[in-house]
């Protein structure tokens, strides 16, 4: 998605919360150094920044977020979008399948390979499975509407983009703990000492997100994702 479309739903929910959450430990440091009791100019000042700060980075966290992905898919055998097509996965019915191949053959003349061969030349069903999905997706977003599958977009675009950005998390947590320490060893107050129990929090949640839960998040959603747009394009297909 280019910049001009940053406020979309799917924008809002896949790139700029991310963004939000990776910052928060810097956003509570800096609001550690200029606290809510200073004059509102700079609250106003420090709040605008942060604006243009997070907007500017909502395209690193889709870069490491896209780049986690490939990784992903590269270690998996393929995205779930293609896999759960294959002839010989159970996600799908082989009875399903067949009308989901033959939508596709409707819609956009593409004979897909039988089940023999797929098993002959697997990589070039896969290529065919993908190349379809992109137009699929194409389509699917120009009906512009919020629906279940547009719903899993958005929950698989912020679970990836998140957790492509884990490293840039945690090094921005350790960083505004360490600033909070700093601060509070030169000045010790309860609103310093505040803000370093809140990014000690951050870092902590960082690493048990990071590592443990959106590891999980992200094979889960990933595939409810390519099922609920499947779906959406055969019924689409159908009434048609």
């Amino acid at each position: 998605m280019d910049g001009l479309n940053i406020f979309t739903p799917y924008e809002i929910r896949a790139r700029i919360f991310p963004s939000i959450i990776v910052l928060l430990p810097i956003i509570v440091l800096f609001f550690s150094i200029i606290p809510f009791s200073d004059t509102i100019e700079k609250i106003l000042l420090g709040l605008g920044i942060f604006i243009v700060i997070i907007y500017a980075f909502t395209y690193q966290v889709r870069v490491s977020g896209v780049n986690f992905q490939k990784k992903n898919w590269k270690i998996n055998g393929g995205p779930p979008s293609t896999i759960i097509m294959r002839w010989d996965d159970t996600t799908f019915s082989k009875e399903l399948k067949s009308q989901f191949y033959a939508a596709i053959t409707k819609k956009y003349s593409v004979i897909i390979p039988t089940e023999n061969e797929q098993r002959i030349n697997p990589n070039h069903f896969d290529r065919i499975i993908n190349d379809v999905f992109i137009r699929v997706r194409s389509d699917l977003h120009k009906s512009d509407s919020d629906n279940l599958w547009s719903r899993h977009n958005a929950e698989y675009g912020f679970v990836r983009n998140l957790l492509g950005s884990r490293w840039i998390w945690l090094f921005f947590s350790i960083l505004g703990t360490s600033g909070c320490v700093i601060l509070y060893y030169l000045e010790a107050s309860n609103f310093k000492l505040l803000g370093l129990f809140i990014n000690l929090i951050l870092s902590l949640i960082s690493i048990v997100a990071g590592w443990h839960s959106l590891p999980k998040m992200f094979d889960y959603v990933g595939y409810e994702y390519a099922k609920s747009a499947w779906g959406e394009f055969l019924s689409h297909s159908d009434t048609n």
